[in-house]
């Protein structure tokens, strides 16, 4: 598949490819053109001289980049306009600095222009964002001498035409730069929303990575004349500013992307330093000096950013091997672009000169594919935690009421120890007589009916605890719950006072409305041992009808709850105890909505107060 697409942008590259020279009204014959380049400050009275004796270089078919370098290159051309129309030469270099153009007439200099990147365009001959010159109204032949200067890559691509012949070729590219910028705005409008609602700083470094990608090329290719609030003086600035930002926001994207703080802490402290010594070269970068290093640092971060990928993609990150592929292939797009713009072996075509585009546009689509298969992840992950959290808190729980039924039925056991060894005692040495015997087996069924309810009460509350909905009375079921925790209270010097109303029917389930008492009642306990070790420590329990809704208050003087929005308990995993699970709280809230009612927390005067709010 991927030499699939290979082998169809490199035919659509070839096929769109611009060719060096390109007329477009018949008109126009271009008779001679050609190039050389010179490292001295010439005048256009010496390059014409030089052009004339025929030291110039044929210009190649299809147009190419000479890529980065310090000379001045000036094109020739020999033309003849027939036409009536307004016909321009069109120069798509994008980004060279200064353009002039030289018309001579026998060897007399009879125009001259002036253009390029650093022009504003209410300067320029021709207005218009794309660099043009005028061409003189002429039959016979004349001398064109186009010098470029300029630090950035210069093409071999010139176009002869009228206006709209020459705004053929870059309609298609307004329209890839539009498309590519739509994307941009889209997706981090999109994803700050994201942000905003999810906390998830992942999406904050995402847009900081778009808005520095869309940045950059909007300075590389030139588009910064068109930007009113932009000085095209300044475009280096911009430029470095908006490489900082695309490698800032991908160094942190990743960090929290690919969770290195938990998994790989040692590549998110290179990423660190990485950064830093790149931020160093940037600014060396804008007051003239270590350009090659400023260079080279961009490009040992598209290494880096792979190599992470492939380190976590390894390690058993699933979602990095989205991001791999997104970045990878935006990467392979960059350099195919920077080998265009070297002039190695990639035409310089309408397709060729937006890879930084296309680049960008497939990278934010599959970063955001990558961060919906993250968010699937976590949420998988999260709630395998949440059932490990709920499994070890009923655990906990189980396993404190198991030391309480072990404590309830020691003096049952003992009874009933008793009650045996008297009869038996009867049986060998004395007599017995029948109603005795019944008597003992009265008290020994009843003892063991109480050792039934103990099991059965536990039952309820842990095991079947799907019957539905039911009616029951709440004052009953609290004080089963309470004869169940009694001896545990009473060995904690705990005092539950029980204020009822006189009858309190409501539909609802049963088992979770006590498993959430339980699990106050046993949070309020573990808070009253902490904090009263010289008080009386107590809790009052309340019931009561308001406007046909059953309410329910249970209410310690532990101190209170201290935390700030109080609405935080109820949150998974959180806990103010250090051994807490942070589990409870949150576990009873849903259990009670589920229910259709509410579960609510505040602070009195001695210590926290639940409201449990249920409809009758």
């Amino acid at each position: 598949m991927k030499h699939l697409f290979l082998s169809l942008f490199l035919f659509l590259n070839f096929a769109f490819a611009f060719d060096s020279i390109e007329v477009l009204d018949p008109q126009i014959t271009v008779y001679k053109s050609g190039y050389f380049k010179t490292d001295k400050n010439i005048s256009s009275n010496e390059a014409y001289i030089i052009a004339q004796k025929g030291n110039i270089t044929t210009l190649p078919k299809q147009a190419k980049s000479f890529g980065f370098d310090h000379y001045t290159y000036w094109f020739f051309f020999e033309v003849a306009n027939n036409s009536e129309k307004e016909i321009y030469l069109d120069s798509k270099n994008f980004v060279a600095g200064y353009q002039e153009l030289f018309v001579y007439d026998n060897g007399k200099l009879i125009s001259f222009q002036k253009s390029g990147y650093f022009t504003p365009i209410e300067q320029r001959i021709v207005k218009t964002f794309p660099i043009r010159f005028e061409l003189k109204k002429s039959p016979k032949k004349l001398i064109y001498l186009l010098q470029l200067n300029s630090k950035s890559p210069l093409y071999t691509a010139f176009t002869f035409g009228d206006m709209i012949e020459v705004d053929s070729d870059w309609k298609l590219l307004y329209f890839f730069m539009i498309f590519a910028g739509a994307i941009s705005f889209a997706f981090t409008i999109y994803n700050f929303f994201l942000y905003l609602i999810t906390k998830d700083q992942a999406y904050l470094f995402y847009c900081v990575y778009i808005v520095g990608f869309l940045g950059l090329n909007i300075v590389g290719l030139g588009y910064v004349p068109i930007i009113p609030f932009l000085d095209v003086k300044y475009a280096h600035i911009y430029f470095t500013i908006a490489v900082f930002l695309k490698l800032a926001g991908l160094t942190f994207f990743m960090i929290y992307f690919l969770k290195l703080k938990e998994r790989h802490n040692r590549l998110k402290l290179f990423l660190y330093f990485f950064l830093l010594f790149h931020s160093i070269f940037a600014v060396l970068y804008l007051i003239g000096v270590a350009k090659p290093l400023f260079v080279l640092s961009v490009q040992l971060f598209m290494i880096v950013s792979i190599f992470v990928g492939i380190k976590s993609y390894i390690s058993g990150f699933k979602p990095a091997l989205y991001y791999l592929i997104a970045t990878g292939v935006s990467n392979f797009l960059f350099v195919c672009f920077s080998l265009m713009t070297q002039g190695e072996g990639i035409s310089y075509s309408i397709w060729s000169m937006n890879l930084s585009n296309f680049a960008m546009a497939w990278e934010l689509i599959m970063l955001s594919f990558a961060l919906a298969y993250r968010i699937r992840i976590l949420q998988e992950e999260n709630l395998k935690n949440e059932r490990l959290a709920i499994m070890k808190s009923r655990q906990k729980v189980i396993g404190e009421l198991t030391g309480n039924i072990a404590h309830q039925w020691r003096q049952p056991l003992n009874k009933l120890g008793a009650i045996i060894s008297n009869v038996e005692a009867k049986l060998k040495y004395d007599s017995i007589s029948h109603d005795e015997l019944i008597e003992s087996c009265l008290s020994s069924s009843a003892v063991l009916k109480n050792l039934s309810n103990t099991i059965d009460t536990l039952q309820d509350f842990f095991i079947n605890s799907s019957k539905g909905k039911e009616q029951f009375d709440v004052n009953e079921q609290i004080d089963t719950i309470l004869h169940f925790l009694q001896d545990t209270m009473r060995n904690q010097q705990i005092q539950i006072r029980f204020n009822p109303a006189k009858t309190l029917i409501i539909t609802s389930e049963r088992n979770l409305l006590s498993q959430v008492v339980m699990n106050i009642l046993l949070n309020a306990k573990n808070i009253l041992i902490e904090r009263n070790n010289d008080k009386v420590r107590s809790i009052i329990i309340t019931t009561c009808i308001h406007d046909d809704k059953a309410i329910l208050t249970i209410q310690d003087n532990g101190g209170g709850i201290e935390v700030s929005p109080i609405n935080k308990i109820f949150e998974p995993f959180f806990s103010t105890r250090t051994n807490g699970s942070g589990i409870g709280l949150y576990m009873a809230k849903n259990m009670i909505e589920k229910l259709g009612g509410t579960l609510s927390a505040n602070n009195t005067h001695e210590g926290a107060q639940f409201t449990i709010i249920l409809p009758k």
